[in-house]
């Protein structure tokens, strides 16, 4: 189970929540939020994760233009480079409900991304060619 939730504070600086619960991992970040534009912001955030030294940080860039987004995610924690996490991901919102793309992922690898929207609630997919497996989800939009 996932769950995010943003705010405003002043002006262009927000703060935004991350938690991540499943059985064997969890995680939980507190960001700040910077929008220099209304087609760019930016994030940076500590954290706490049950695996390993509880310690993590989060930085993100989004960017978005018209149907087009680019976002990016990094992860990372004090083990070193075996607790780096990263997610890419860029797509072309097609219709008012399907948006396509490419995610790239760590951990699960690269390939296509697609996403239909039924009002509030959106099932999304992504499928890593070279790895042969993929992820799906629901997504609620409060």
């Amino acid at each position: 189970l996932n769950v995010y939730v943003r705010g405003p504070l002043d002006g262009k600086v927000g703060w935004s929540l991350w938690t991540l619960t499943s059985k064997p991992y969890s995680e939980a970040y507190v960001s700040l939020t910077f929008a220099p534009t209304k087609w760019m912001e930016v994030s940076s955030g500590v954290g706490l994760e049950t695996a390993g030294n509880p310690f993590r940080m989060g930085h993100s860039l989004w960017v978005g233009k018209g149907r087009w987004s680019f976002l990016t995610i990094h992860e990372h924690g004090t083990d070193g480079k075996s607790d780096y996490w990263y997610r890419y991901l860029g797509t072309f919102q097609v219709s008012k409900t399907v948006t396509v793309g490419v995610n790239s992922t760590r951990f699960l690898g690269t390939g296509p991304y697609v996403e239909k929207k039924f009002g509030k609630v959106s099932l999304w997919g992504t499928y890593a060619i070279g790895d042969n497996r993929g992820v799906a989800g629901v997504r609620f939009n409060f």
